[in-house]
């Protein structure tokens, strides 16, 4: 276990090998998240977008998928789920454009 001392100034020095671990450098912000239970768990709050690169890999098994084809999936859900709003007219197409990605993100909206 790893120990820090509040000053009286209210700082804490966080030690090497928890800096080292979350890869905090000078100048970097920690967010102190408290948990169901009541404890604390710190998350550095400032890492590079980049950092998150595959994080999801393990959600979606299928083929990578265009943005286009990501921008068709939402528009079919939405029709799915909102079919009387406005300018929601039934698109013909959208089945016949969709790939296995759209269409499950269509029956997902469908089911919710």
């Amino acid at each position: 276990m790893t120990t820090a001392t509040l000053t009286s100034k209210g700082q804490l020095t966080l030690p090497k090998v928890m800096r080292e671990e979350l890869k905090l450098k000078a100048g970097d912000k920690i967010d102190f998240v408290k948990d169901g239970s009541g404890q604390y768990m710190l998350r550095p709050a400032n890492h590079d977008a980049r950092s998150l690169f595959g994080c999801l890999a393990d959600l979606y098994d299928g083929k990578p998928v265009s943005v286009a084809d990501m921008d068709r999936g939402i528009a079919t859900a939405m029709r799915a789920r909102h079919p009387s709003a406005p300018g929601a007219m039934p698109n013909a197409n959208a089945s016949a454009s969709a790939t296995p990605a759209t269409k499950s993100v269509a029956k997902r909206a469908k089911r919710e």
